[in-house]
C-alpha cells in the first residue's frame, strides 16, 4: 500500500520507491490524490496547480509526464479526459492512523515532531497552496486529538514525563488547548517550579479572558491548588521531593490505599 508520511516528514512510500518533497511536481499530485483518494481530482485542477503560468495546451503535456512518470512507479492512477482517481483503498495519509506511541516516542523537539509536510514550500498556485494549508490544518486537527486522548491516558497512570511530552506537541498545534495547558502546569509544579506553573496558568486565563474567582473553570481551580502548596510548604525536605518519574511507586501506593477500608 502507498503510504503518505506527513507528520515529522515529507514523502510517500511506494512499494519500490520513495518520493519526497523536494520533488515538488510528483510529491504534490500524487499527495492531492492521495488525500482526495476515492474521489476523482480535475485535471484542470491538477494543470493549474504547477503550470498555471503557461498555456493550457503545455501544462495538460507536462501533467501527461507526470501521471506517466508516477505509473511507471507503480501508482495505481485510473484517469479519463478530465480527472484522475486514486482508489480509496490503495493508500493511507499516516495522520488518518497516527500513532500516540510514536508520538509520545519521538526523539524530535515539539515543533518539529507535530509539524506537518514540513519543509514542503512548492513553487505553486495559490489554489493549490491554499489546498496544501487546509490539509496541514486537517492533520493538525487528527494529530491534536490522538494527542489530547494520549496525554490524558498518561496523566491517569501517573507518566508524567509522557504527558508533558505530548503536551508540548499539543501546545504547538493548538496553543490555547486547555487540556494541554493545564497538563504542563501541573507537570511543572510536580517539578517543584510552582511559579512557572502559575505563570502558564496566568498566561492560559489572560489569553482566554478568564477570572480567577470563576470556580467552574479548571484552570482557576489549579491555579488555586498550587497558589495553596506554595502558601503551605511541606515541613520536611523529603516533601520537596519531585513526583515526577516515580510513576511506579504512585501506582503501588494508589493500589494500597485502594485496598484500604475505614474501621
Amino acid at each position: 500500500m502507498i503510504k503518505l508520511r506527513a507528520i515529522a516528514d515529507c514523502a510517500i512510500d511506494l512499494e519500490k520507491a520513495r518520493i519526497d518533497g523536494s520533488s515538488e511536481i510528483h510529491f504534490g499530485i500524487l499527495a492531492h490524490l492521495i488525500v482526495e483518494r476515492g474521489k476523482p481530482v480535475a485535471r484542470a485542477t491538477l494543470v493549474d496547480a504547477f503550470w498555471w503560468n503557461s498555456d493550457d495546451a503545455e501544462g495538460r503535456h507536462c501533467l501527461r509526464q507526470a501521471i506517466y512518470k508516477l505509473r511507471q512507479m507503480g501508482v495505481p492512477i485510473d484517469g479519463d479526459g478530465d480527472s484522475f482517481t486514486l482508489g480509496e483503498r490503495a493508500a493511507l495519509a499516516d495522520f488518518d492512523c497516527a500513532d500516540e506511541r510514536t508520538l509520545a516516542l519521538s526523539p524530535l523537539p515539539p515543533e518539529q515532531a507535530v509539524a506537518i509536510f514540513p519543509g514542503y514550500a512548492p513553487r505553486a498556485s495559490a489554489p493549490f497552496l491554499t489546498w496544501l494549508e487546509r490539509t496541514r490544518e486537517k492533520a493538525g486537527r487528527a494529530v491534536r486529538g490522538v494527542l489530547v486522548r494520549a496525554l490524558g491516558e498518561a496523566r491517569r497512570r501517573n507518566g508524567w514525563e509522557e504527558a508533558a511530552k505530548l503536551a508540548r506537541q499539543c501546545l504547538v498545534l493548538d496553543p490555547l488547548n486547555e487540556e494541554a495547558t493545564l497538563t504542563l502546569a501541573e507537570y511543572t509544579a510536580l517539578q517543584g517550579d510552582k511559579r512557572e506553573a502559575l505563570r502558564l496558568i496566568d498566561s492560559y486565563m489572560e489569553e482566554i479572558g478568564g477570572t480567577y474567582g470563576d470556580l467552574r473553570i479548571p484552570a482557576s481551580l489549579l491555579r488555586n491548588r498550587i497558589s495553596e502548596r506554595m502558601a503551605y510548604p511541606p515541613a520536611s525536605a523529603a516533601g520537596k521531593i519531585a513526583l515526577v518519574g516515580r510513576e511506579a511507586s504512585l501506582r503501588a501506593l494508589a493500589g494500597v490505599a485502594t485496598g484500604v477500608t475505614p474501621s
